[in-house]
């Protein structure tokens, strides 16, 4: 059983159709990357692996249990599911110079808790437009444009 699977979901606010049949896998231990542009789907896919956004087609199942299914337990499924939103806000008590210089440590940070995740038999599905992290990091990488995984 996978840790977190995607079939063929669709996604749609309207008449805009954000995810497109996307369809993948992670198994435990894991860590995927979904690279793309920003507009491309690959938040919204995440925020519908956490049922934070319902789904118009397809399935999502996070350790067999069906996500969109309205029977689930959303409060309990999310004591296991995990999201860390991006934020691209600055210290503000340092200078441009000091935020600038502090981004490397950061990085170098955070990828060594990915490392040590991992090494807990944990599985991850990033979302990352950097494909130098992605590839150092990950055990594979899919593209994502216009609401589908092109590679």
């Amino acid at each position: 059983m996978s840790l977190v699977e995607l079939k063929d979901v669709v996604k749609r606010y309207g008449q805009h159709t954000v995810l497109n049949g996307v369809s993948l896998r992670v198994e435990k231990g894991e860590i995927i990357a979904i690279i793309g542009r920003s507009g491309s789907g690959k938040s919204t896919m995440l925020r519908c692996v956490n049922g934070l956004e319902p789904i118009q087609g397809g399935s999502v199942r996070f350790e067999g249990t069906v996500v969109n299914d309205p029977g689930t337990d959303l409060r309990k499924l999310r004591q296991h599911v995990g999201i860390v939103f991006q934020s691209f806000n600055l210290f503000p008590h340092l200078t441009v110079e000091k935020n600038i210089a502090l981004a490397p440590k950061v990085v170098k940070d955070i990828l060594l808790v990915i490392k040590a995740l991992r090494e807990r038999g944990m599985g991850l599905l990033l979302i990352e437009q950097n494909v130098g992290i992605a590839s150092e990091i990950t055990d594979r990488a899919y593209v994502m444009a216009l609401g589908r995984i092109v590679h």
